[in-house]
């Protein structure tokens, strides 16, 4: 659990692996309060944040990761809800 802004939160998981392909993912999040703000934010452009939607007390961030034509393995630590949330990718 990490501490933002007064409240508490929880992933449902802290990591996500994808084929070569990419394709959309999902994390549900909960918060110590229903009221805590949701907040999700990627550090690159393969992997874009696409929303957050409230369910069962909580919230879930979906994310959207990109085809990988570089040729390598990649992986990044996305930022939901204050924690490194990973996300790995085959090349």
């Amino acid at each position: 659990m990490v501490q933002e802004w007064g409240c508490s939160y929880q992933l449902s998981h802290t990591s996500q692996s994808f084929d070569r392909n990419g394709g959309t993912g999902a994390v549900f999040v909960s918060p110590s309060d229903p009221s805590c703000p949701p907040f999700a934010q990627s550090p690159v452009d393969w992997v874009q944040i696409m929303g957050a939607q409230s369910q069962n007390g909580g919230y879930v961030v979906y994310y959207w990761v990109a085809q990988n034509n570089t040729g390598s393995a990649r992986g990044v630590g996305v930022n939901i809800a204050g924690q490194p949330f990973m996300v790995f990718q085959a090349p």
